[in-house]
């Protein structure tokens, strides 16, 4: 049923279709988003960290409990299934994002038990959370509705996060365009790997190694992992990149390998001295 149900959201026939309604569905999503509670909300935020650093933390293989040990004092953005290190660690992040529906739809009920830092979640999963009325912040992410579903380059970074957040390949880069939105001028990233067992090529091949590890050790519930469109989400991190330039807003990896190099390299030890 599962299956079935997956290779009907990507069939491009059936999304073709669809598509005069679905962007009439998320038109009205949007208006009644932008008459919610939320966008006042997410204004409190806007410049509240004004110059100070932040990091944002990916669940790739290489994320080590001690190197988060040694940040718990910072502020810091996790997204997803980042709670299956928790008992690993005493860091918590500050801020917790999850956009991801399909993850969102398996993970709903853990992720009502993260109390410590405050949520951001997709606004298409309010139903999900009715009961934590006063403990989650929704975003509405815009962008175009896909023929290919998991093909796209995001349009832009937001300047308003209040009112949007930008449809992106990785919540990642709907974390660096909060952090900005919040003032932070330096951003720090890691354990974003950027290399996925399975993935989609420049030359639209698909491309599997079952030889990469996704996730750090102890990861529960990511084998199912999307295909992923790499270049489409290398040029998602280049778009953001050019925003924060043009904004003087540094962002620097200091992910211990991995394929993202579209930031400039630093070592955490370096940066914490």
């Amino acid at each position: 049923m599962h299956q079935c149900i997956f290779h009907l959201k990507h069939n491009r026939f059936i999304r073709f279709f669809l598509k005069p309604f679905m962007e009439l569905k998320s038109l009205y999503k949007e208006k009644s988003f932008q008459v919610s509670v939320y966008p006042e909300i997410i204004r409190k935020y806007k410049n509240k960290y004004s110059g100070k650093r932040c990091f944002i933390i990916g669940n790739g293989p290489s994320l080590n409990p001690n190197d988060l040990e040694q940040i718990k004092n910072e502020f810091s953005f996790a997204a997803n299934r980042i709670y299956n290190i928790f008992d690993k660690t005493n860091w918590r992040p500050t801020f917790y994002v999850s956009t991801d529906m399909d993850i969102i739809r398996q993970e709903f009920n853990t992720i009502k038990k993260i109390h410590q830092p405050v949520k951001f979640i997709n606004y298409d999963a309010h139903k999900y959370f009715k009961d934590e009325v006063d403990k989650t912040i929704y975003l509405f992410l815009k962008g175009r509705f896909e023929l290919v579903r998991n093909k796209f380059v995001q349009n832009g970074v937001s300047k308003d996060v209040a009112m949007y957040s930008t449809k992106t390949q990785t919540v990642t880069c709907v974390s660096m365009e909060l952090a900005m939105y919040m003032g932070f001028n330096e951003i720090f990233l890691l354990g974003v790997d950027h290399k996925f067992s399975r993935y989609v090529d420049a030359d639209g091949k698909l491309k599997e190694d079952k030889t990469v590890q996704n996730y750090f050790p102890g990861m529960k519930g990511g084998e199912q992992q999307a295909i992923l469109y790499v270049d489409d989400t290398t040029a998602c991190y280049k778009t953001v990149k050019q925003y924060a330039e043009q904004r003087n807003i540094k962002i620097f990896n200091l992910t211990r390998g991995g394929k993202l190099d579209v930031f400039e390299r630093r070592k955490l030890e370096d940066v914490l001295g």
